[in-house]
Order: C-alpha cells, then structure tokens, then sequence
C-alpha cells in the first residue's frame, strides 16, 4: 500500500512517517512521488498510491502552497481516499469539510496510530497493531511524590513559584506517560493550561482533554472550578476537561458534591498511587465512563 504524504513546509511529519511504514505503507512525497518517470513523458498530477494524506502545521508560518490545495482537488476528482490532518492549535478550514479531516498533535505517534486505523478500516483495510502505552516506573512516580512535597517546604512560600512549580510538575507527569501537551491559552476566565492527548484514550475521547492544574491553600475545592472548566470544554468543542489539584494545607482536600458531565477530577497525589497499579490512560477512561453513567468518580 502506498501514501502520497504531503504538508505544509512548518509540519514536522517524521512520527507520521514513522507509524505509516510501522503499518507496512509506503510513503511518497512530492520530492520522489515520480521517480521511474521518463522525463519526456507526460506526467499525471498525483502520482500512483492508494490514498493521499495532508498535513496542515499547528501554526501558520507562511500562506498554504496553492499546489496542496490541488492535491486535494485532484484526489478528490479521482475518487482517492484522503485523510487531512491539521495540527492543534489551527483549526481547519471549512472548505476541507467533506472530507475526512482529524486534529491531532503530530508528536503523538498512538494519536496518529488511532486515526490512521479509522481512515484504513473505512478503506476496507487491514488494522494497524495498537501503539502499547508508556507507564512511568515506581522510581519516576516516587520522585515525582518528592517534588509534591517540596511544595509544603517553608523555604518555597512564594505563591508564584509554587504554582509555576505545581504546572511544571503535572507537564512532566503527563509526558512521562506518554502524553502529547501543549499550552493553553488564558483570557478573560475562559483559558485553561494545558491541552493534552493522552495515547489509550482515542476510542472514548477523539479530541484533547483540556486540563486545568489547581493548587489551593486550604483543604477545599469551589465548585465555580469545575463549573468554569466545564463550560470552557464544552465552548471548546473539546472531549472533556481534566482537573488537576493539590492541597498546600496537609489536609484530606474535599471535593465539591456533585456530577459535572465533561470535568474529570483527580488529585495528584492519589493520582501518583494509582499510577502504580494502572495507566493514565485507563483511569481517564474509566474515570469517564463513570460521568457517562451519572457516577461521582
């Protein structure tokens, strides 16, 4: 089987390369998508394979080649399956509607993995084998518990520090299981801090979780925090909120009563605990289908 790959010049699509040949596609790209031509024979616009995959960046550096567009145009003329992939943060355009088009994180190899077995299953192909999941090891997790308890010490009052500090920690626990992050933007109320996709969880949630970290001083959480964060991923359009929080106050910190359909909740602590039996990606799901069936998690 063979791919025409082709992207936007700012789109890094080496993992997608990678998890293309993983599957046994050949990739072709526009440098070598003639080779074996005579050079004064007549050249057909799209050269032969079985589906075309376009890869749009996150960030628009430099206007589209018109060139991509007729890709699009010809396969779509010709009856060739095509998959359009816009990097997160860029939305695409709607012209790309009818087709068959995923935001994804070009980092993700288990994201693209997903997605790429979709797009194959509904050519009539066979599936990809799934990307097995990292889980972070006792020794990670318990340093990670390290760097939690640091943020009691009397030495790292600033409030500031502590919560750069607190964001920081959770970044790096979400990459050590595998997760692709990027920063969330934050205006008027409305942001978030971190958009993630967390390889596992494609089947139940296709879009990023969209996570907000909360360091609080006493042993309470607001329900205006899961409130706000649910009514950004649902403005969002994104697959659901994610709370990350921590208590400075060495007390058992109590979450507010209640079901909010999109927020899933976990304390970091107890996160840390249960990632020694199970990974992120399973408790995300499992914590999910709990909210599905109106269960507090």
């Amino acid at each position: 089987m063979r791919c025409y790959l082709v992207a936007e010049q700012a789109a890094d699509t080496s993992t997608l390369q990678e998890v293309l040949r993983a599957a046994g596609i050949e990739v072709v790209t526009p440098e070598r998508g003639y080779a074996g031509f005579a050079r004064s024979g007549r050249l057909p616009w799209l050269p032969e394979v079985d589906f075309l995959c376009v890869v749009f960046a996150g960030r628009l550096e430099a206007p589209t080649p018109p060139a991509i567009y007729m890709d699009i145009g010809v396969a779509i003329g010709s009856g060739l399956p095509t998959l359009v992939i816009v990097e997160p943060p860029r939305v695409a355009d709607s012209v790309l509607a009818p087709l068959q088009v995923v935001q994804l994180p070009l980092g993700s190899a288990s994201a693209l993995s997903f997605r790429l077995n979709a797009f194959l299953k509904s050519m009539g192909q066979s599936p990809i084998p799934p990307i097995e999941q990292p889980r972070p090891d006792i020794e990670t997790l318990h340093a990670f518990r390290r760097e939690l308890d640091s943020l009691l010490e009397p030495e790292n009052a600033s409030i500031s520090y502590r919560y750069q500090h607190f964001e920081d920690i959770v970044v790096r626990l979400l990459e050590v299981c595998g997760a692709s992050t990027e920063g969330g933007p934050r205006a008027g109320g409305q942001g978030f801090d971190i958009a993630a996709w967390v390889p596992g969880t494609e089947t139940v949630l296709p879009g990023p979780l969209l996570i907000e970290t909360k360091l609080v001083s006493r042993p309470t959480l607001s329900r205006s925090d899961f409130d706000m964060l649910q009514h950004t991923a649902a403005s969002r359009n994104a697959a659901m909120g994610l709370l990350l929080y921590y208590s400075l106050s060495r007390q058992p910190l109590r979450p507010p009563s209640g079901v909010w359909p999109m927020v899933i909740a976990f304390e970091v602590g107890d996160l840390l605990t249960q990632l020694e039996r199970q990974s992120l990606a399973q408790l995300i799901v499992r914590a999910r289908n709990a909210l599905v069936h109106g269960r507090p998690q």
